[in-house]
């Protein structure tokens, strides 16, 4: 009979640890998870934040598209350029007018009167490999020949995620002549041609911006620790 009743006790015991643990685990995996989306959360916001500049210090760069007026003046708020829209139309290449090392840039210029739409940076549209899409947009006003202005529509839409991340980050390399170390666990193949400047994701190509000569390198998909060694003008990046 004691023998009985002392396994009942080991056993209740041992379901109380069990019930013990399992709301430990509860309450750990409640606190971790709040903790993971509220980082994502602030990531987002940032990011948003960060598209929403970019796209205002885009718009008034007389390097980009802002009309300067006669002897280089001051540019007037968000009024553009429309010869310098041309000059940059369909020419699938990241934003080169600027520097900026966050995500992958997508212009678009509409004029609304024509309904026509110019794509100044890179011609790909949500594409598969961005974790994050973000489209920060504004009303502007078209410059023409002859005093002719016309009202548009500015967009901006940035692509983050692990491969725009790392194609900043050679950005990033060879502007500020620094070597880097990170991980790279990549879904797409991803290739860079030095002869054509050609940076490719799959089949997703485009000419990229570098600020150095980097050497072509290819990387299969998969886990991968990245280098990037910058010396004398020019950045190494192997795996």
């Amino acid at each position: 009979m004691r023998n009985k009743k002392s396994a009942l006790t080991i056993l209740s015991n041992a379901f109380f640890v069990i019930i013990l643990m399992i709301i430990v685990f509860i309450i750990l995996f409640v606190f971790f998870s709040s903790k993971t989306s509220m980082l994502e959360e602030k990531l987002y916001q940032s990011n948003v934040e960060y598209t929403n500049n970019m796209l205002s210090i885009y718009l008034n760069n007389q390097q980009c598209i802002a009309f300067s007026g006669a002897n280089n003046q001051i540019p007037t708020q968000s009024l553009i350029d429309f010869e310098k829209v041309l000059a940059q139309d369909n020419k699938n290449r990241d934003l080169f007018c600027m520097p900026y090392f966050r995500g992958i840039a997508y212009v678009q210029i509409l004029d609304t009167a024509t309904k026509q739409v110019y794509n100044l940076t890179i011609n790909k549209s949500n594409p598969k490999w961005a974790d994050s899409i973000i489209t920060s947009s504004m009303p502007i006003a078209l410059y023409y020949s002859g005093n002719n202005i016309r009202l548009g529509l500015a967009k901006l839409t940035i692509y983050y995620g692990v491969i725009p991340d790392f194609y900043s980050v050679i950005k990033r390399a060879t502007y500020f002549k620094q070597n880097f170390t990170m991980p790279l666990n990549n879904k797409y193949r991803i290739r860079y041609d030095n002869s054509t400047n050609i940076f490719c994701i799959q089949e997703d190509c485009f000419f990229a911006k570098f600020y150095c000569s980097v050497n072509s390198f290819e990387i299969p998909k998969g886990q991968h620790i990245i280098i990037m060694d910058y010396n004398n003008n020019s950045l190494q990046v192997k795996y």
